[in-house]
């Protein structure tokens, strides 16, 4: 495949894939896919969009490049210098990735007021990836005033623009009724959205409601497939709730050492309260494991310094009875 031949062709579907899903590594992800299937070298990528960088067309998609380390090193800097010169021609895309640089401090220092005027450029230039960062700024109150009301008007533009983290927060605005009135049906409705164009949280947040008959009707094997497509992407809390149906035999037969494996898997960065509280079960009553008090304990302990209520409870009746 020629140079010529592969550049235009990849430089729309990486437009497109941008558009869609929020956060960059997806796009990598499937930047390298591409790039496999078609037999083409990294390095090859990078030289053919380097010698289209004073097009206006490539000089993001060179961003992108740097800021991954795609067929070169890895230079934020540089790929902030990029993403700046495409927003101020006005590419909506650049703009929104500008606003992302100045928000997480990438090449450049934290500037939560920058970050904002560019999301908000860009999403007036009809970026969904954008409004969707402005619904998430104004519903936690990052660089503005907390608005409920206008974070669940840019969530819609988000999401009606086909955006997949869009469509996952405007289906939590309905389940919670944030900035509107409380919707079951379409939260669900957009967690489907959001579920079906590839974006792990909402594939998790389809699975509870499926798993719960949220606005949908109760369907725990569909639950436990698409937990199970969240959990694949590293969803920490799809990866619990995998562990629960095959502790439980919901949706999927029962299987105890399945059942550890995935509260093991949310359970690797400490972090997962939950998931952490259902280890130290399995420990303690031997589902899938060995028992082992000790571990049970630790478990218990970790789980309950990150918020587990329960956790505290389980340790004080474990404390209270002699040792078999």
């Amino acid at each position: 495949m020629t140079t010529s031949s592969f550049l235009g062709p990849l430089l729309e579907i990486y437009k497109e894939m941008n558009d869609r899903y929020e956060i960059d590594r997806v796009v990598v992800i499937k930047v390298n896919e591409w790039l496999n299937t078609h037999k083409i070298k990294p390095e090859t990528l990078f030289m053919a969009v380097y010698e289209q960088r004073d097009d206006p067309n490539y000089t993001f998609f060179l961003a992108f490049l740097y800021q991954w380390g795609i067929g070169c090193d890895m230079d934020p800097e540089k790929a902030f210098q990029y993403n700046m010169i495409a927003a101020e021609a006005e590419d909506p895309q650049a703009q929104s990735q500008v606003g992302a640089f100045y928000y997480y401090g990438l090449g450049i220092p934290k500037d939560y007021d920058k970050s904002l005027y560019w999301f908000k450029k860009a999403a007036t230039n009809g970026c969904a990836t954008a409004a969707g960062w402005l619904g998430g700024f104004y519903q936690e109150g990052i660089g503005t005033e907390p608005d409920s009301e206008k974070a669940f008007a840019w969530y819609s533009q988000s999401a009606k623009g086909g955006d997949a983290s869009g469509q996952c927060n405007l289906g939590q605005c309905y389940k919670e009724g944030i900035g509107t009135t409380i919707n079951e049906t379409k939260a669900a409705f957009w967690h489907r959205k959001s579920a079906e164009s590839g974006w792990p949280a909402g594939q998790f947040w389809l699975g509870t409601c499926l798993f719960s008959g949220i606005g949908i009707e109760k369907n725990t094997k569909e639950a436990f497939y698409w937990f199970s497509k969240a959990a694949a992407e590293g969803d920490d809390r799809a990866q619990n709730w995998l562990g629960y149906l095959y502790q439980h035999g919901e949706g999927v037969g029962k299987d105890k050492n399945k059942s550890i494996y995935w509260y093991r898997k949310s359970a690797a960065y400490g972090k997962n309260a939950s998931a952490i509280h259902n280890l130290a079960y399995c420990y303690r009553y031997a589902q899938g494991s060995s028992r082992d008090i000790h571990e049970a304990i630790r478990c218990y302990r970790s789980a309950h310094k990150n918020g587990h209520k329960a956790a505290y409870e389980n340790l004080l009746h474990m404390f209270s009875k002699a040792p078999n």
